[in-house]
């Protein structure tokens, strides 16, 4: 690789222009006697790379009183490569010696002079990026300086993403959980990179021959393509496709996004590039894998993925959004788990210096492309000691405060860069909700658990052994120290995993007020640390993976079903209002559920040593200083309006719901639910009546002697396309109800989509057809009951939103449209899911009959109907309308049908038949029966048609999407079985048809029917007005069929004159006889249906053509020839 890498260097000599800026002054001619020590001069030369679009330019100066005036040499190697001499090269084996260090050689410096050297950034054929060399200055056999990095870059984008930081509050993405984040009003989100699968290699080893891996067609139709260093590279599109969609829909709400770039082991080398791991320690009991930069195919895969993902996220205006921030590895200091690169614990040095090779290059790689995004390390909430020791010499853990500062000083020595921190900070027992309480003793509590003291937690950043919520202010102090700042900025931390669980004596949900309460003590506190740029809390919900260990961290909690349904814990609130007017509003109720111990270990409780949040503040003692605590920077976010949060009294248990209703040409209003309190009365503003369809938003307003003491704001809805609820729990059922429109079809139906689907592109999820009745009466459906277009599990809804749309015809014209949530959490409203109203149909008896629902109803709810109880034969639509204490809770609508006392539910027209003349058959289902659960088939009067032994020949559902129950249909024009081809045309012979009363072959009535040859003789003819035409002349053709020839049966077909219609498909076709033409009528051929894959010939160009006319059994009857001439 060294003689590769010496051509492309080779080239970057030859544009090197040194320009001297050392002054000729008589000085010069001095004898320089000062003798040059290289470990001195390291410290006295400055050395720095800046990079533009297309240079690279050096930056030497010294002090020749210092390092005298000796001529050294500018060595550039790639990130992977160390010269001789480097005492740092981590697991490097591409060590350049220094007496062949002269191919690598870019130019010259002499010391005690300002200069520089300009290279071009790219150069050679590979076309490769000098971002990512690094430089030494080297004197004879000594390096006097160096390594050094690019540090100033010119970015590719200088676009600035649209980010709204309202506070620190952030959230871990998990879950689909947009609507969550939304809805706690986050500024921050963490989502993890999971890269196992993303990297398609292009070689593997074997005997360390490399192999090049064959790539299909069909291969890269799965993977995105990304040329780096001239080479291209290939990440699986399905995974990056999904990150898009999250990234995306976070940042177009202002989301500032954090990636974290994580490996799950895996040793198959077709998956994953096993150059760029530590094979085979990076698999040998750990979680992760570390990721090798240490040789040239793991730098190129690396720094390839880090642009890809810079470019990506940053390109063409954030078109697939923006990551401001990428996490490098999960908790490094636990190698053993996390990052392991050898068989042993490796030294702090070799250690390091594998990991800082990966920020550098994350850094090169993003700031080549985004002047802003930082690159963090992750480490855990372990500090001045390590979380563990492994036996021996065995991998274990690092001391993370160790790390930090060795990446400290190392990267000013190389180039310094503002890197971050993203340390995952808890209490010291990570699954105990009592933080401050454990943290802070010095002891054994009574269930046995060690206290934090006991182990070295402290008020001291050089001690401690832990940085936790108790004491966290130590980070900000420490970083604030001027030696760990970057230039005059103190570096930033994320806190991209950090949570309280809500575990508490042996009980998963027993510390629930307490993880609420250190929630917003925490807050508070990192409010104030202004090196904290975000809190992302970690979890939304509590993972199953995870609470073996007591480790309930969410702010909800699960019950771990297959459909899990998810419940607010108290944490839930907390945080949501946490940043806002509210803050102490929704804080205050948990402070008493908070204890810590003071430093003579006193145990401090609310009213007993503490009394507010700001107490809470230094639990530990430390040197922090809190006393100008600042509202505005933990309180910044103004929410909306929280009528219940500003009540001057206690309102109990009245309610005052938003709700909608049935458009029926009624005035609708709003009341309040429950028992106003002693002297209270309620007003409502003026516009609380609503007829016509549309939304209003009502007041409430409540006063007590005179005085408004509450308000309250719900919305009120008239609508043609009505839900029972707006806001459901996972599983439960959602009741539709459509407002039948006069001038609809029979096809018009109702499909529940995704909020962000397109309507003609996505199919539905659910779907019918409301309108087949045609009887212009309304009927209530649970759409999950209705035709499920996605094979969705259990017919289970997801969590989400969607949009139930009313479509006026069999296409996709939207005439009305509801929007609603599903949400994750348990049923807390009123549920009844499982009371059914349906229609039903009786014969009549001269006696009233009515409908009634069925089911158990809730406790308190009770049911009234209208226009229900009837007795004359006829169709009626009845309402029962669902009430608890006096309000209406919902209304469904249902059909009550009284049919005649005789009824033929099967008639055909005629019983002897023509062949080719129209078989109309009229079918009759009950009133009440499902949508396509009664069906006519016809057959062979010989076929078996119980269970299916014989398929029909032509078949159609009674009622549907497209049939009209007790309306008659051509037999031809229904669905016909392809088995039965040799009887498409209904050929002479005898037939039954049969009605079916299910979706099975229980058979209801048959009715035998016989075809019979034409009595006529005469057959159809066809012919065109002319018999030459020149190209783009119309083509008239007039066809006749048979007198008693049916609907669709007799057709025209256009081919080339040497064509034979067996073989070919036409390229204009027509019927003669349907609902747009009629036998001897001329019709212009070339505005009739022409078949795609004769597109060709659509304008009929010059030739010859002939048409045929095709009979009832599909046989030429005619045919007529013509010629097209050029114009």
């Amino acid at each position: 690789m060294k003689n590769k890498f010496t051509k492309a260097l080779s080239i970057l000599c030859v544009t090197a222009v040194v320009a001297l800026v050392a002054a000729l002054l008589p000085a010069c001619t001095i004898i320089d006697k000062t003798e040059l020590d290289p470990e001195k001069a390291k410290s006295q030369i400055t050395m720095t790379s800046i990079v533009t679009s297309d240079k690279i330019q050096l930056k030497m100066t010294s002090d020749r009183k210092e390092v005298g005036s000796s001529t050294v040499k500018v060595v550039a190697v790639k990130a992977y490569q160390y010269l001789e001499g480097d005492i740092f090269s981590g697991v490097s084996e591409d060590i350049v010696k220094l007496s062949d260090a002269e191919p690598y050689v870019v130019g010259e410096y002499k010391l005690g002079t300002e200069a520089e050297i300009t290279l071009n950034r790219f150069a050679g054929s590979s076309d490769y990026d000098g971002l990512y060399n690094k430089y030494y200055l080297v004197h004879e056999n000594d390096v006097v300086k160096g390594p050094v990095y690019s540090t100033e870059i010119e970015a590719k984008y200088d676009s600035v993403p649209e980010l709204i930081n309202k506070s620190k509050k952030g959230l871990l993405a998990e879950h689909n959980g947009l609507s969550y984040f939304k809805d706690l009003g986050a500024s921050h989100v963490v989502i993890n990179f999971e890269i196992s699968k993303l990297i398609r290699p292009n070689e593997i080893f074997e005997d360390g021959e490399v192999i090049e891996l064959p790539l299909t067609e069909e291969d890269k139709a799965k993977l995105i393509e990304f040329v780096f260093n001239d080479k291209t590279y290939y990440f699986d599109k399905e995974t990056v496709e999904n990150w898009d969609k999250e990234i995306k829909e976070y940042y177009s709400l202002g989301a500032q996004i954090t990636a974290i770039i994580i490996a799950r082991p895996t040793t198959n080398d077709e998956v994953f590039p096993q150059k760029l791991t530590y094979a085979p320690y990076s698999t040998q009991g750990t979680s992760l894998m570390s990721l090798n930069t240490s040789n040239s195919y793991g730098f190129e895969y690396y720094v390839a993925m880090m642009e890809f993902f810079a470019n990506r996220y940053s390109e063409n205006n954030f078109e697939n959004g923006y990551v401001s921030n990428y996490v490098i590895g999960n908790e490094i200091d636990y190698a053993k788990s996390y990052n392991r690169i050898s068989e042993k614990q490796a030294p702090l040095d070799t250690y390091m210096e594998e990991y800082s090779r990966l920020m550098r290059l994350a850094n090169l790689a993003t700031r080549k492309y985004s002047k802003d995004i930082t690159v963090t390390i992750p480490t855990t909430h372990a500090w001045a000691q390590r979380g563990f020791i492994g036996g021996g010499d065995a991998v274990g853990a690092y001391v993370p405060k160790q790390m930090i500062e060795w990446l400290n000083t190392k990267t000013k020595m190389e180039g310094d860069y503002n890197w971050g921190l993203a340390p995952h900070v808890y209490g010291y027992h990570l699954a105990q909700a009592g933080v401050y309480y454990l943290d802070t003793l010095n002891n054994w509590n009574p269930l046995g658990i060690q206290g934090g003291r006991n182990i070295g937690i402290t008020n001291d950043y050089n001690t401690t052994a832990k940085i936790t919520l108790s004491n966290i202010e130590l980070l900000d102090d420490y970083l604030n120290q001027d030696s760990m700042k970057f230039g005059d900025t103190v570096r930033s931390v994320y806190l991209t995993e950090s949570g309280v669980s809500s575990y508490w004596n042996d009980k998963p949900y027993g510390g629930e007020n307490i993880q609420a309460g250190i929630i917003a003590s925490s807050y508070y506190k990192i409010s104030q640390l202004d090196s904290i740029k975000a809190f992302s809390y970690y979890r939304l919900v509590d993972n199953k993976d995870e609470i073996g260990a007591g480790a309930y961290f969410g702010l909800l909690k699960s019950d771990f079903a297959d459909t899990a349904t998810w419940e607010e814990k108290p944490a839930y609130n907390v945080y949501k209002y946490i940043d806002t007017q509210y803050s102490l509003r929704v804080a205050n109720e948990y402070l008493q559920y908070i204890e810590y111990y003071n430093e003579k270990q006193q145990l401090q409780k609310y009213n007993a040593g503490f009394t507010s949040y700001m107490d809470l503040l230094n639990v530990f003692g430390t040197a922090h200083d809190f006393s100008d605590f600042d509202w505005k920077k933990a309180t910044p976010v103004t929410a909306d309006k929280v009528y219940e949060y500003e009540d001057e009294i206690d309102m109990g248990d009245v309610k005052f719901e938003s709700k909608s209703f049935l458009y029926d040409g009624k005035a609708h209003s709003l009341t309040v639910s429950g028992t106003l309190p002693a002297g209270v009365t309620v007003e409502y503003s003026e516009n609380n009546s609503l007829t016509e369809i549309g939304t209003q938003t009502i007041m409430a307003t409540f006063k007590k002697d005179g005085k408004v003491v509450a308000q309250r704001v719900a919305t009120l809805e008239v609508t043609k396309l009505y839900t029972n609820k707006k806001v459901y729990a996972v599983g439960e059922k959602i009741f539709v109800t459509a407002y039948i429109d006069q001038d609809l079809g029979n096809d018009a139906w109702v499909g529940i989509y995704r909020e962000n689907a397109s309507i003609e592109a996505d199919p539905s999820i659910f779907w019918y057809s409301f309108n087949t009745e045609q009887d212009g009466k309304i009927r209530t459906v649970c759409i999950q009951e209705q035709i499920d277009n996605l094979q969705v599990q259990d017919r289970i809804i997801p969590a989400g939103k969607y949009i139930i749309r009313y479509f006026i015809n069999g296409g996709y014209t939207v005439r009305y449209q509801t929007t609603i949530e599903v949400r994750q959490t348990k049923k807390i409203d009123l549920d009844l899911t499982q009371v059914e109203f349906t229609s039903g149909a009786f014969t009549y008896d001269g006696k009233a009959h009515s409908l009634a629902v069925s089911g158990t109803l809730p406790e308190g709810v009770t049911v009234t109907y209208e226009n229900n109880a009837q007795t004359k034969e006829g169709a009626y639509q009845v309402k029962a309308t669902f009430y608890l204490n006096g309000s209406v809770i919902e209304s469904r609508y249902a059909v009550l049908t009284i049919e005649p006392g005789t009824i033929d539910r099967l008639v055909v027209n005629k019983t002897v038949f023509e062949q080719g003349e129209d078989i109309l058959i009229t079918a009759t289902a009950p009133a009440d029966s499902d949508n396509e659960s009664w069906w006519v088939g016809l057959y062979l009067v010989t076929d078996v048609v119980e269970n299916g032994t014989d398929q029909s020949i032509y078949w159609y559902s009674v009622k549907d999407g497209s049939h009209l129950n007790g309306t008659a249909y051509n037999i031809r024009e229904q669905t016909h079985n392809s088995k039965r081809g040799d009887y498409y045309y209904i050929p002479v012979g005898k037939y039954k048809v049969v009605l079916f009363n299910s979706s099975g072959y229980t058979v209801e009535k048959t009715v035998e029917i016989e075809v019979v040859a034409p009595t006529s003789t005469v057959k159809g003819t066809l012919a065109t007005d002319k018999t030459t035409y020149t190209e783009n002349e119309t083509v008239m053709v007039t066809a006749t069929c048979r007198e008693k020839a049916g609907r669709k049966t007799y057709w025209v077909g256009l081919y080339l004159a040497t064509e034979d219609p067996a073989t070919v498909t036409s390229i204009y076709w027509y019927y003669v006889k349907d609902d747009t033409h009629a036998s001897g009528t001329a019709c212009d051929i070339k505005k009739q249906d022409i078949n795609a894959s004769r597109g060709d010939y659509a304008a009929l160009p010059a030739g010859k053509y002939k048409l045929v006319l095709f009979n009832t059994l599909g046989e030429a009857e005619a045919t007529v020839e013509f010629t097209v001439v050029g114009a």
